[in-house]
């Protein structure tokens, strides 16, 4: 050393050992080259557990509206019926298989088959609708469609006809009165139904 001062560069410093300390303007131009890097994205925690909510709501969405049709299901047990003139041998073994939704306590819907009067089978789809109760028993008229008899060539037909039926948690009765058509007599049709 020849004991003449140090001279810095523009922006450094001098140490001890006469050597250019520029450790500030890399710490400096590190930090701006770190920043202008992208971030790796994070995952979005919120908006999962938002869509895993959803789900679990849909889902019991779901379980509760097939708890609901299963709850209010019953099957159809067509059987028998009577007629009211014993001079013609009808058909009144009516055996046959249905669905129906009940609505309301007095509103329901139903599809089925059975084997008719004249030993046809028939199919049917009505809405029963009862809104008279007496004690455990209700009232009221069904209206629908129904085939398999004399008219239209066996094609459907408008139908209706009274009914009163007992309904209970798991097991129902219905009695319908079916006035008299020609070539059939009128009849009283008996219905059993069950929900499981």
């Amino acid at each position: 050393m020849d004991g003449s001062p140090l001279e810095a560069p523009e922006g450094g410093r001098v140490n001890l050992y006469g050597n250019t300390d520029n450790s500030s303007e890399r710490l400096n131009s590190k930090l701006l080259a770190d920043a202008s890097i992208p971030l790796p994205a994070q995952p979005a925690i919120q908006d999962k557990a938002v869509a895993a909510d959803r789900a679990v709501a849909q889902g019991k969405a779901d379980d509760n509206f097939l708890s609901k049709i299963a709850e209010n299901t019953w099957l159809q047990i067509n059987g028998a019926s009577y007629h009211f003139d014993r001079s013609r041998h009808f058909n009144e073994r009516n055996y046959g298989l249905g669905l129906m939704y009940r609505i309301s306590p007095d509103k329901a819907v139903a599809v089925g088959q059975y084997e008719n009067s004249i030993g046809h089978r028939s199919h049917y789809a009505y809405l029963d609708y009862e809104p008279l109760k007496m004690g455990p028993v209700r009232a009221g008229v069904l209206a629908g469609v129904v085939d398999g008899y004399y008219f239209n060539k066996g094609g459907p037909i408008p139908m209706a006809a009274p009914t009163a039926s007992i309904e209970g948690k798991h097991v129902g009765v219905s009695v319908f009165y079916i006035p008299p058509m020609p070539q059939i007599s009128s009849v009283i049709a008996l219905q059993a139904r069950i929900k499981f």
